[in-house]
């Protein structure tokens, strides 16, 4: 499986080289401190392209960054946070949308978000949170072909959320979780969706629900280690779970 960096940056290209030759607009923030805060609006026009980059660097703590993007062309967004109690968030309305935020070193009790609009079209959307506790992530998209990954590393309690609704076919949504005492979860409301969550340490939770009448989706749970817990809940027709766990764990399954 590609890695979450290369699938996304791979749509990114695809994005670049395949645009039309109309003007595209590009911003770089750079923020090193204590408590910075960067906000930004940008509308793509007809065929042009709008580009974002937020970094927050090592030394930032309690940081707030918020994109917001509109427009008919293709949006891209990437923030970079390195610190603990910082806030991330992206909200995209076009028709290629790319986002990705990543919340590395010394990230505690941190949050990202992203929301990608209806009406859109092989979108992605990342969120890396590689270090430390009671982190919480969620993506919302509102299209079709659309990827959506969250990995939380670090340390334990950290909650993940990816919702892909009703609008949405052949989605594919993926959380993978380090340790103990974590939260993932991931709603699918639409046709040929894959849902995946992979889960190492104790006393974890996975919830994968795919409903309203969809067909041809899949759900996959791993569970590593013990005292684990698993619920899928799937309607329609075409169904197929996997879940594997280890001693002391315990797995619901609603068909």
């Amino acid at each position: 499986m590609k890695s979450i960096k290369s699938t996304l940056f791979a749509l990114s290209a695809f994005l670049l080289l395949n645009s039309p030759a109309f003007a595209s607009d590009s911003a770089y923030i750079f923020q090193n401190g204590y408590g910075d805060s960067a906000t930004t609006n940008q509308v793509a026009h007809e065929g042009a392209d709008n580009w974002l980059n937020i970094l927050q660097d090592y030394s930032s703590q309690y940081e707030t960054a918020g994109v917001t993007q509109n427009g008919s062309g293709a949006l891209e967004a990437s923030i970079y946070q390195n610190g603990a109690g910082d806030v991330a968030s992206v909200t995209q309305n076009g028709f290629y949308e790319y986002a990705f935020i990543n919340q590395n070193s010394g990230t505690s009790s941190s949050t990202a978000v992203i929301n990608q609009g209806s009406a859109s079209y092989n979108d992605a959307a990342g969120i890396t949170q590689n270090s430390g506790y009671g982190n919480w992530a969620r993506i919302d998209q509102n299209g079709s072909n659309e990827s959506a990954i969250i990995t939380q590393g670090g340390l334990e309690t950290n909650n993940a959320y990816i919702y892909q609704d009703e609008l949405s076919n052949t989605e594919n949504a993926t959380i993978g979780q380090s340790n103990s005492s974590n939260w993932g979860s991931i709603n699918q409301y639409g046709s040929n969706d894959i849902a995946s969550i992979n889960q190492s340490g104790d006393g974890n939770t996975a919830v994968i629900v795919q409903l309203a009448g969809g067909s041809n989706n899949q759900a996959n749970v791993n569970q590593y280690n013990g005292g684990n817990q698993a619920y899928v809940y799937q309607s329609g027709t075409g169904k197929v779970i996997n879940v594997v766990q280890n001693s002391g764990s315990y797995a619901s399954i609603t068909q």
